[in-house]
């Protein structure tokens, strides 16, 4: 293994020829390809990370898609069971903006301790076992936990607004002669 520094500014092409100039007494059947820059290597550290950032990203964003597709489903069940009370609550002059904010404070108490716990897993168990992983965090980890705890939240919400909104437009009388 040969390390070789070049001068500030120098071109990849020169630097890679003198040192080809060098090493073909030494070894006939050196191989060019196999000298290593530092643009080389920074390009490819870059390109990785910027691969597996995106692969990170998509399974992410297919996650958020099934909890948030979960939640709809979990909601649109809970409206449609209580579809009666509901009505009762129309009936006696609550608001469709009420109603929608009884759903959506509902939902918020389901996945609230959800987002906690999981916001104490992983804050615990990058403490205890990143340093093992090699994971070296800053001082904004806690912005990051935080951060995703908005995020689970808001996908949460968002996802509930529908049958939310289905919530608040029953008509008291349709409602009470269909059950």
């Amino acid at each position: 293994m040969l390390v070789a520094r070049s001068t500030p500014g120098a071109q990849e092409k020169a630097m890679t020829a003198a040192l080809e100039n060098v090493i073909r007494p030494f070894d006939a059947e050196f191989d060019p390809a196999t000298i290593v820059t530092g643009t080389w290597l920074r390009k490819n550290s870059m390109d990785d990370f910027l691969t597996q950032s995106a692969v990170g990203a998509s399974v992410g964003g297919v996650l958020l898609l099934l909890a948030a597709l979960g939640i709809y489903g979990v909601v649109g069940l809970m409206v449609a069971t209580r579809i009666r009370e509901i009505a009762v609550r129309i009936a006696l002059g609550a608001s469709r903006r009420r109603v929608m904010g009884m759903v959506l404070f509902d939902v918020v108490k389901l996945v609230l301790p959800g987002v906690f716990i999981g916001f104490l897993f992983a804050f615990a168990f990058i403490r205890l076992k990143g340093d093992d992983w090699g994971i070296a965090l800053s001082n904004l980890e806690p912005l990051g936990y935080l951060a995703g705890c908005v995020i689970a939240l808001l996908i949460a919400l968002v996802a509930s607004l529908g049958p939310a909104r289905k919530a608040a437009s029953v008509q008291p009388m349709i409602a009470m002669r269909s059950e």
